[in-house]
């Protein structure tokens, strides 16, 4: 720590704004993951820093500098949930199945089904008004299990790489597909707090990963064998390797 503050009052020579932020914890999210292999939001040449989420305290003053969330998509199912909307979940496991019922989806299909049809069955053969995307390899399913007129949010790519999109098959269909949900998120982030402050939204207990063990989290979180929120932890040994 002593050797970046210094290099840092180097660079500003005393006349620019940059802090020095202790980190306590790191958020890792798939976005860490597609940065690292070079394929994400990358400006610049290499090297790149790995890096989007953390929490901690900045040097030399007592404020703390907070940047936290819990998993997109148990968010996203409490959040429909509160509007009055039918939430349907799509994932790889059973466990994770039990996992996404419990945070308010109505009905939960596996990747590994034929699940557009089945959300056709429960939707009366209409498709669904909205799917949030995160999976990449899964986009043009999303556009099939859209209806008429519906929306595909893609806001990630887990599975890999999405095919690409011809403009010709959205006019067709009236279908619309949205980006990122960054923007939308962090401009509404003091009424996600409250949700989360006043009980409206659950999240779960993060699983905690030391700082040594920080590829094996990488591992982990590209395994699809985790759920909810991993943190890696500067200030404790805890481990919460499931294997």
């Amino acid at each position: 720590m002593s050797l970046m503050i210094s290099a840092v009052r180097k660079f500003c020579k005393g006349n620019c704004s940059a802090v020095i932020v202790r980190m306590k914890a790191i958020g890792l999210n798939f976005a860490d993951v597609y940065r690292r292999k070079g394929n994400y939001h990358l400006v610049g040449d290499p090297p790149f820093i790995l890096g989007y989420e953390g929490a901690g305290v900045i040097e030399g003053e007592d404020v703390h500098h907070v940047k936290t969330a819990g998993g997109v998509g148990q968010l996203l199912k409490q959040m429909i949930r509160m509007k009055g909307g039918l939430v349907i979940g799509l994932t790889s496991s059973n466990d994770k199945a039990a996992v996404a019922q419990k945070m308010g989806a109505e009905h939960v299909f596996l990747y590994g089904l034929d699940w557009v049809e089945s959300i056709k069955d429960v939707t009366g053969g209409k498709g669904v008004d909205v799917v949030y995307e995160s999976v990449g390899q899964t986009l043009m399913d999303s556009f099939r299990a859209t209806k008429t007129g519906g929306t595909v949010v893609f806001f990630g790519m887990a599975g890999g790489e999405p095919e690409k999109i011809d403009p010709r098959m959205l006019m067709d269909t009236s279908k619309a597909l949205g980006g990122d949900l960054w923007n939308v998120l962090t401009r509404r982030t003091a009424e996600l707090f409250q949700w989360i402050l006043s009980g409206e939204i659950h999240i779960k207990e993060p699983t905690l990963f030391s700082l040594e063990n920080g590829a094996g989290v990488h591992r982990l979180l590209e395994s699809r064998k985790s759920s909810g929120k991993l943190f890696i932890n500067t200030v404790t040994n805890h481990e919460g390797f499931p294997f």
